[in-house]
């Protein structure tokens, strides 16, 4: 499916990819250059673009698919090819959300002992059956490589301006781009914010569980389950900040 990540405004129509392929929107990259347009929709998951007299099939899940009400235009609907990784992101915001919804409130009612190790055990069997954690292993290489193409956008977003000023480009690219490219680094850096806030939190959560089971305030198997579950998230947040403590030393 094209994803639309809450990036449109609430009246912007719900497309089929093959209502999509009739209108034949026009593709950009994630940086705002121009790809070409959508030819035809191959066994349901696939759009063929055409550029010239090139044509490439990218899949359906690499689309972000926007509508820009600020240019009048005969073609407003504009889709936007993300890189390879993009796939991944709607699952992994989908765990995120589950695990800051169920899991981590679950977590911080036995660290501050508002819960029995009987009741949390129970909800933590029942939770974690939907709670995947190997998509948390991803969590940094997710969180680098979203920096780094919020980086690229905002120098995208800097050099429109500059071809606005200098007369290179009309308002109407400028405008056209600017709102796409805006859209998704809002989004893309909201996604960042979330990770952080998510590690961040759970750093605390296991400060206060390890100090729970130095004290013996809670048994050795649900000290080890619950572990388990901080150790998705911390694991390759610490092998990041003991390379970074090396690259600085």
């Amino acid at each position: 499916m094209i994803l639309h990540s809450g990036l449109n405004p609430p009246e912007s129509r719900e497309l089929s990819p093959e209502q999509l392929a009739s209108e034949l929107p026009m593709v950009f990259s994630d940086i705002g250059t121009y790809v070409g347009k959508v030819l035809a929709v191959e066994d349901s998951s696939k759009l063929r673009v055409v550029r010239s007299d090139i044509e490439e099939c990218f899949p359906a899940s690499r689309f972000v698919f926007l509508s820009s009400h600020a240019v009048f235009s005969s073609e407003p609907t504009t889709l936007l090819l993300m890189p390879t990784w993009f796939e991944e992101l709607p699952q992994f915001v989908h765990q995120l959300s589950y695990y800051e919804t169920r899991i981590r409130p679950l977590l911080t009612l036995l660290a501050n002992q508002k819960i029995s190790e009987a009741s949390f055990t129970m909800l933590l069997g029942k939770y974690s059956q939907q709670f995947q954690r190997s998509e948390f292993q991803k969590i940094q290489f997710l969180k680098d490589v979203l920096e780094s193409e919020t980086a690229k956008i905002r120098v995208a977003l800097e050099t429109l301006e500059a071809q606005r000023i200098l007369g290179e480009i009309s308002d109407e690219e400028f405008l056209l781009k600017e709102s796409m490219l805006s859209h998704i680094k809002t989004y893309l850096e909201l996604v960042v914010n979330r990770i952080s806030e998510a590690t961040n939190e759970t750093i605390d959560l296991s400060r206060k569980i390890q100090e729970l089971v130095r004290r013996g305030s809670i048994s050795p198997t649900t000290a080890s389950e619950t572990l388990t579950i901080v150790e998705a998230i911390l694991m390759t947040d610490r092998k990041y900040q003991r390379a970074q403590v090396r690259r600085s030393g």
